[in-house]
């Protein structure tokens, strides 16, 4: 190029000059090319700049509204941990007084422990009372129930008697109707005429009445016994009943002062002498029935 530019300008002045303002305007534009590559290259990495500072600063909103978003759920963990430390303080304050009532309770109830320990000692001892009075109340009832048999064997014989002495008097009182019913035989006195026995009118009236108040006396002896056996079976029943119920206070459910009243009671009116039966030969002490009961049913009767 040198060579050519040498050569050049020692052949021509003129061409000279006209060459060299043509390279220099080419290097000239290609200055201008390379400064304009060199700025579209500058604007395209500040371009590339921007949108990564763009993306950049998108990332820190994102990241920045991340944040207050945990802030803000860290503020109402912060004022709901604030409320529950309240809470539980309350709570403590409140399972103090508690637990001081509760030492205050404990020490009533210890007092009615030894209380209840007292009372079941009484109690105790009332259920070994009630438990011998259970026993005499058996013994009383073998004693009724023995007393109900021989009053209703007694009652049977009696009722036996009774109606056979019913038939007797019936059939016998049936005969004086017909007898008094028939007409009268008249005897014939002075002058032909019939004149009336006296004697013989005024006995049947007077047997019928004797037989009537003899059947009276059996009814209403018979309705004593009955009575008095009835009067029996109320007290047996009944101590029955007091027997049943001490069979349930033996168990732990201790018997009451009403029940233990009753029991009271119930054994005066067994042993009260207005409540025993009327039959002489049962009211007699039980060692001296039981000797009668060796006895043949039929003496027991005859003495009845």
């Amino acid at each position: 190029m040198l060579l050519l530019n040498f050569i050049v300008h020692m052949q021509n002045p003129m061409i000279w000059v006209i060459y060299h303002s043509f390279s220099s305007r080419v290097r000239a534009d290609q200055r201008s090319t390379e400064s304009r590559q060199m700025v579209e290259l500058a604007v395209k990495e500040h371009k590339a700049e921007i949108l990564a500072l763009q993306q950049a600063l998108k990332d820190q909103k994102l990241k920045t509204e991340s944040l207050s978003d945990k802030l803000n759920d860290l503020e109402k963990k912060h004022t709901m941990l604030e409320m529950n430390a309240r809470s539980l303080q309350q709570k403590l304050e409140t399972e103090r007084e508690l637990k001081q009532r509760l030492l205050e309770e404990q020490a009533k109830l210890q007092q009615q422990m030894d209380l209840q320990k007292n009372h079941i000692f009484r109690l105790t001892q009332g259920l070994q009372e009630a438990l011998d009075r259970a026993d005499l109340l058996k013994t009383e009832r073998s004693d009724l129930e023995y007393q109900l048999e021989n009053m209703q064997v007694l009652y049977s014989h009696e009722k036996v008697k009774m109606e056979g002495t019913i038939s007797q008097q019936t059939k016998l009182i049936d005969f004086l109707q017909a007898k008094m019913d028939q007409p009268s035989k008249k005897k014939k006195g002075l002058f032909g005429r019939r004149r009336d026995d006296p004697n013989q009118t005024s006995q049947i009236p007077l047997q019928y009445n004797e037989l009537k108040v003899a059947l009276e006396k059996e009814k209403a002896r018979t309705a004593e016994l009955e009575e008095a056996l009835q009067k029996t079976r109320i007290e047996l029943r009944s101590a029955r009943e007091e027997a049943a119920h001490l069979k349930v206070a033996e168990h732990p459910v201790p018997s009451t002062p009403g029940t233990a009243r009753q029991q009271i009671i119930m054994s005066a009116l067994v042993r009260s002498p207005e409540h025993q039966p009327n039959a002489v030969s049962l009211l007699a002490n039980p060692s001296s029935r039981r000797k009668e009961s060796s006895a043949p049913e039929g003496e027991k009767c005859i003495h009845g």
